[in-house]
């Protein structure tokens, strides 16, 4: 017993080890499938390079989609990767290229049906659809494809038509017998009352001539038909092209037939018409959600037409127009009345798609939406910075009345055009001042100031900058440095006009200032009887402080030459000529003394208030001038040889009256040539 014991325990324990080696190769082949997966979702290809629509199988950019058929489109990715979201647009406007999200359009492929394009078809019956496709951060569309919806041309029989095409199988007619001369021959016949043909065998019968005969007849039965005939003329055929002239009920014919009849046939012609028999009209209405259908109880009816009457499309359609708002009715092939009353037709209407477009009107936020008729929606609404939102005025028409209306909840049955409504708000908005450069033409920022208004008014710049606008654009304790600076020297010029002001504080009135231009004149020389004389020597600066040289009183050019004293002056050969490049630059003239009698020669430039001058001032515009009479200022007489300096006057600078500067930030700068 202990040996068997062991052996047991053994082998329990051979299949512990197996059963925990099978446990482990599990795992490790569990291992390696996540392992897989994980690597395949790391390098899964994300980046998408194109989308194609397809139509059967091939690539398409046209389609001719029947009225009552639907074609559907599939998108197909390069690369074809996984987890790729699609979402199908419809062109709701060709000029500003909107492309609208088709409602419930996310699949890979979509069914397409004349009551989804119906409502955006231009004028040629054509729309334009696309595919987005989306993989991670990287989306493409595709090309549009132009669809174009074929219309059934309908050429349906009139009500009532001919018999002849539906009429019953044709049998041969009945035959009476061989005629006797012994005999009379009998026969009643069963035909058709439009084309004449036997329908079934008639009856005949036979009797000897002089005797009489009556019997009672009863015609046989056919769905859908009743027969008639002429009592008057029992033998009445149908003549060409015509109706036959019997109306006589001929269910029962009672044959009487005189001992004297002397005829050798006695024939009665039974004519089988169809008659009214009813059929039912069901309707069925296309589901919001999917493409199945439900029956509307309602408008089940039931009709009564002639047997073999032709149903056609027209006469199927729901006739009370606001019923089928919002749908088209696809396309029923016409149908026959079969003659036994069991006729059914099943009519189907298709929702249509429409557009519900949001105006904002400035404000952002709001999609449009393009969807089913019925389908049920909610829009975000508008944010427009500075306003209140006040609702949606419909503006479908092309105007509104600036009243708000109540948006549908379920997408209406026509396109739909809605115009957001603001209330209006306190807001600022930025009067910003521009000066013109010195130098150039352009304008240079000299600051700013923001003025109340409310969001909407139409407000305009003007000449408003004065020497106490502060235009450091902050509300601090102003300082000298927050006022414009020379103010007098600026001249308004323009300004932006009927700016609309945005509720969110970013609107920019610019007003713009230009500088005022001075003239600066330079008096070089004064002429009296032909002599020309320059000033030589020291500086005169006119106007100043210093009793010596205070502004003569009355104030005029003349009066103020004239204090530089006479011996100041000194004679020169000729009038000096201005250097070739300096030509162009000055503008010549003279000033005359009446009273003293002197000419005085100057040249003229003029210049924007600031500008440089350093490039236009006179300082080097006369060649060297040779003088008329013995002097020594500087040692000239030791330099009086041929051709030495002692002989000329040089230009060495202008004495100012008023401080004229080089620049307007070199306030000490000194006028010199």
């Amino acid at each position: 017993m202990k040996g068997r014991y062991r052996t047991k325990q053994y082998r329990n324990t051979e299949h512990t080890r197996l059963r925990r080696l099978l446990s482990v190769i599990l795992c490790l082949c569990l291992l390696t499938s996540v392992l897989q997966i994980q690597m395949i979702t790391a390098f899964a290809v994300t980046n998408l390079d194109s989308v194609t629509v397809t139509h059967e199988g091939r690539k398409t950019e046209k389609l001719i989609l029947p009225q009552n058929e639907r074609a559907t489109l599939k998108a197909e990715c390069s690369p074809n990767t996984q987890n790729i979201a699609y979402q199908w647009q419809i062109l709701a406007d060709i000029k500003s290229e909107l492309w609208v999200n088709i409602y419930d359009a996310t699949k890979q492929s979509m069914s397409l049906s004349c009551a989804m394009l119906g409502s955006l078809l231009d004028e040629s019956g054509s729309a334009y659809v696309r595919c987005r496709a989306a993989a991670g951060d990287s989306f493409c569309y595709s090309d549009a494809v132009c669809v174009t919806v074929a219309y059934i041309v309908s050429a349906d029989s009139e009500h009532g038509a001919s018999q002849t095409e539906s009429s019953p199988a044709r049998k041969a007619f009945a035959r009476a017998p061989k005629s006797n001369p012994e005999y009379v021959d009998i026969s009643v016949n069963y035909l058709d009352a439009v084309s004449g043909q036997p329908i079934y065998t008639g009856f005949t019968a036979q009797i000897q001539y002089g005797t009489a005969y009556s019997n009672t007849v009863i015609s046989p039965t056919y769905l859908g038909y009743a027969p008639f005939y002429n009592a008057a003329n029992p033998s009445v055929t149908v003549p060409e092209g015509g109706t036959v002239d019997a109306n006589d009920d001929a269910t029962v014919v009672t044959l009487n037939i005189p001992a004297d009849y002397a005829g050798a046939q006695y024939v009665v012609n039974v004519y089988y018409k169809a008659i009214d028999v009813p059929y039912a009209v069901r309707y069925y209405f296309q589901n919001i959600n999917d493409d199945m259908y439900t029956e509307n109880m309602g408008l089940y009816r039931i009709s009564s037409a002639k047997t073999g009457t032709i149903i056609s499309n027209e006469q199927l359609a729901v006739q009370d127009a606001e019923t089928v708002k919002g749908f088209t009715k696809l396309y029923h092939y016409p149908e026959a009345v079969a003659a036994d009353g069991s006729t059914v037709f099943q009519c189907y209407y298709d929702r249509n798609y429409y557009m519900v477009k949001f105006d904002m009107d400035g404000g952002y936020g709001t999609e449009p939406i393009y969807a089913r008729y019925g389908t049920p929606f909610v829009v975000n609404a508008p944010t427009r910075h500075g306003y209140v939102f006040d609702g949606w005025d419909d503006v479908t028409s092309g105007t509104g009345d600036n009243v708000k209306d109540t948006l549908p909840d379920t997408v209406p049955d026509e396109n739909r055009t809605y115009k957001a409504l603001w209330s209006t708000v306190d807001t600022t908005y930025t009067a910003v001042y521009w000066l013109q450069n010195a130098d150039d033409d352009e304008y240079s920022y000299i600051g700013s100031v923001k003025k109340n208004a409310k969001s909407g008014d139409i407000v305009s710049g003007s000449d408003s900058l004065t020497a106490t606008t502060p235009l450091c654009g902050d509300t601090h304790t102003h300082t000298a440095a927050c006022y414009p600076d020379d103010f007098s020297h600026y001249i308004y010029e323009r300004a932006d006009k009927n700016v609309t002001v945005k509720g969110d504080g970013s609107t920019v009135v610019n007003i713009y200032y230009i500088r005022k231009t001075y003239t600066l004149r330079f008096y070089y020389v004064r002429e009296k009887n032909g002599v020309y004389q320059l000033v030589g020597g020291s500086t005169y600066p006119f106007g100043n402080n210093a009793s010596q040289f205070t502004r003569p009183n009355p104030y005029t050019v003349q009066n103020l030459l004239a204090k530089v004293p006479d011996g100041s002056w000194g004679k020169i050969k000729s009038l000096p000529v201005l250097k070739q490049k300096y030509a162009d630059k000055y503008t010549v003239g003279t000033l005359v003394d009446t009273a003293k009698g002197y000419t005085y020669h100057y040249l003229e430039l003029s210049a924007r208030f600031d500008a440089n001058l350093t490039d236009s001032w006179p300082g080097e515009a006369f060649e060297p001038i040779e003088v008329d009479e013995y002097h020594t200022t500087n040692g000239a007489q030791n330099h009086m040889g041929e051709g030495q300096w002692g002989h000329y006057a040089y230009l060495a600078g202008w004495n100012g009256e008023f401080k004229v500067k080089y620049t307007k930030d070199n306030s000490n700068s000194t006028i010199k040539g």
